[in-house]
């Protein structure tokens, strides 16, 4: 509901979106640093991956980071 239109607005193809809410649900404010682990855990980011992070809260709150590892 979110991911792929989120994907799509910033350009970035679905296939290369790394989420784990299907396996997990939401957990809160442990989403990026459980999901990053999880990447990096299975080789989706290594050393020099650009990785976009993004949160979405109730109603009007957000965030995002880009960074590079």
């Amino acid at each position: 509901r979110i991911t792929e239109p989120t994907a799509t607005h910033s350009c970035i193809h679905v296939n290369n979106v790394y989420g784990h809410v299907d396996r997990h649900a939401h957990t809160s404010s442990a989403s990026i640093p459980f999901a990053l682990d999880e990447a990096i855990q299975s080789g989706s980011v290594k050393d020099g991956t650009t990785v976009m992070m993004v949160a979405l809260g109730a109603g009007f709150t957000w965030t995002s980071m880009v960074s590079r590892f």
